[in-house]
């Protein structure tokens, strides 16, 4: 997908967001994200949240890890989220990594090439990330990319103050 069809796909589903319930909102966000960036799992994590919100992992790679690796992952990412959250700007888990274990880890395991977290804001507030875990093949996330992840937080809000039920999934 080109920069603006990551734009395109936002707008679609904001457009289409008054009409659905909270869940398909975000599980359309977490999942149209992914599949843009060829992603292995994307993830909104909120501020306050002890787990993602909504997540995109479709193979369900990450949960056919062992127990171990998956623990390591899961210190991983919520550092990596606590970080985005406090510099208010994308992390990079290679920041994290001061002895190249990491890398190692990811690589090697995981089978990534690098893991994002994204704040997300509105209304001048941040209040949560989009956690991304993208291929060991992928591209360098560009500018755009990088703008286009963290505007997501409008289209969050929105589905968050929807106050219509949620469809039972069956």
């Amino acid at each position: 997908m080109s920069e603006r069809s990551i734009f395109r796909f936002l707008f679609r589903v904001a457009a289409r967001a008054p009409h659905l319930d909270r869940r398909t909102v975000l599980d359309r966000i977490v999942t149209g994200i992914a599949n843009h960036y060829d992603a292995l799992t994307c993830r909104l994590w909120t501020v306050n949240g002890s787990s993602p919100l909504a997540a995109a992992d479709e193979d369900e790679s990450l949960e056919l890890l062992d127990p171990i690796s998956r623990s390591r992952l899961r210190e991983m990412e919520e550092l990596l989220v606590g970080t985005a959250l406090e510099r208010g700007a994308y992390a990079s888990a290679l920041d994290l990594d001061v002895d190249g274990e990491l890398t190692d880890f990811l690589h090697d395991v995981v089978e990534v090439h690098e893991v994002f977290a994204f704040p997300i804001t509105a209304d001048g507030r941040t209040f949560g990330a989009i956690v991304l875990y993208l291929p060991l093949a992928s591209p360098p996330l560009a500018e755009a990319d990088q703008q286009a992840l963290m505007a997501v937080g409008e289209l969050v809000r929105l589905a968050a103050h929807d106050r219509r039920p949620e469809r039972a999934h069956v």
